[in-house]
């Protein structure tokens, strides 16, 4: 009788640790599940931060761009404002298109603020200069 209480212990026992191995099991399963959870988690959050950031400087770049559009409207505007002025008409056409009234004349200089490279070099009216003499 006594070998068949241990046997029957021992069935028992050998069933106890059968089920408290698939529970290890299921417990280490369940673990790596949560840890891979967690990882794809953080990645996506990482990824999600680094598109926030370009986001918000991307922004910060635009409205850089739109407050010196507003300003070069502001301008444009006034310029506009001013096109049927006969002065401006005046001012603009002597600028731009060289204009000059009769009986005046018009002198043109070169650029004072040439580069030490441009200044050494012969400009094209200079290069004229000494193909004539």
């Amino acid at each position: 009788m006594s070998n068949e209480k241990e046997n029957e212990k021992e069935k028992i026992n050998a069933s106890t640790h059968k089920r408290n191995k698939k529970r290890r099991r299921a417990q280490w399963r369940r673990r790596a599940m949560i840890v891979c959870a967690i990882i794809i988690a953080v990645v996506l959050l990482a990824l999600s931060g680094t598109k926030i950031v370009r986001l918000m400087l991307e922004r910060s770049a635009t409205e850089e761009d739109v407050k010196g559009l507003e300003s070069e409207k502001k301008e444009l505007e006034l310029e506009f404002k001013h096109i049927d002025d006969k002065e401006f008409f005046e001012q603009e056409a002597r600028e731009r298109l060289r204009m000059i009234r009769n009986g005046e004349t018009l002198y043109l200089f070169d650029n004072i603020d040439h580069d030490k490279e441009d200044a050494s070099q012969p400009s094209d009216t200079d290069k004229d200069d000494n193909e004539t003499t």
